[in-house]
């Protein structure tokens, strides 16, 4: 009986433990901007680093909160990444980091028509059009954020599909921060690209 009751207040402890330093959805925002903040290679420096500051991480995070843990999850740009918070530390689901396909699964012998979205294949093969205007392109993607002396700078390119001209609209630019992490967005272009043709036009010409 001593020992059942003694087992019962370690648990009860550990519980009182657990819920007083669950994290709050401000420790996650303050930890994600020390992850971006390091020169490590991680997930955080993939999917992060183009937030503008605090703001926009917590504005993209939602969180789920099971008293004694809690789940964040942060989504910017088809991508997505789930973070356990417990005991004030933070531990990154692995399968979380993935592209986000809103799309259906593809089923043998079966088109998916450009009204309910491309498939994956058109986005990569736009990409490759893309890529084969522009070849420097590929590698300042892969470069990704360069540090100098007083500012970082980040070279991205999203898409985003567009169902009446059949086309991937590209935006090119960069992202540029100072050492507080305060910056702004430098466009370099834009350019629609027909996957179906390999068509590639600016988003000036009609």
């Amino acid at each position: 009986m001593i020992k059942h009751k003694t087992l019962v207040g370690i648990l009860v402890c550990l519980a009182v433990l657990l819920f007083i330093a669950n994290p709050t959805k401000s420790n996650y925002v303050s930890w994600a901007k020390e992850q971006i903040s390091s020169d490590s290679s991680s997930v955080f420096e993939k999917i992060l680093t183009a937030f503008l500051g605090e703001s926009l991480i917590e504005n993209s995070t939602s969180t789920a909160n099971y008293l004694l843990f809690s789940i964040f999850t942060t989504k910017w740009d088809g991508q997505e990444i789930k973070v356990l918070g417990i005991l004030r530390n933070f531990i990154l689901i692995p399968s979380s980091s993935s592209i986000v396909q809103d799309q259906p699964d593809k089923q043998p012998n079966s088109k998916i028509s450009d009204t309910a979205g491309p498939s994956l294949e058109k986005k990569e093969k736009s990409r490759e059009i893309l890529y084969q205007y522009k070849p420097e392109w590929e590698e300042n993607v892969a470069m990704g954020r360069q540090s100098f002396k007083d500012y970082y700078t980040t070279f991205l390119i999203d898409s985003e599909w567009e169902p009446d001209k059949s086309c991937y609209l590209f935006h090119i630019y960069n992202i540029i921060k100072d050492k507080d992490f305060v910056g702004h967005t430098a466009t370099i272009d834009w350019y629609y690209i027909y996957p179906d043709t390999g068509e590639i036009w600016e988003q000036t010409r009609s």
